[in-house]
């Protein structure tokens, strides 16, 4: 899409710990990645899950745009997670977020 720039996200755990366990947190995370997607009109481009971080090529109108995908993502994925695996951690830390090809990277 014209005007909108690729951003890489990098979500990373809290003290390095594992996110992943199953096939069934990385369904879960893919699939409020979708519902977020959807939401924010954002495209995935490529991504990448690992044991204890994600990294995310995707679209978005500006970095605010990108920053609320990605946050309000975060904070979903942490709520049934929590739910599903019966914790009440803080999940994540805050996700890096740089913007690629665009005017703002160069």
């Amino acid at each position: 899409m014209e005007g909108r720039i690729h951003y890489h996200s990098i979500i990373k755990s809290i003290r390095g710990r594992v996110i992943f366990y199953t096939d069934v947190d990385r369904l879960l995370f893919l699939n409020i990645l979708r519902r977020f997607t959807d939401k924010h009109s954002i495209t995935i481009i490529e991504y990448v899950l690992m044991d204890n971080h994600v990294h995310i090529l995707h679209d978005a109108q500006s970095y605010d745009h990108a920053l609320l995908f990605i946050k309000e993502m975060q904070q979903n994925f942490s709520f049934w997670y929590n739910r599903l695996h019966a914790s009440h951690d803080k999940f994540f830390v805050p996700a890096k977020i740089y913007p690629k090809y665009s005017e703002e990277s160069i």
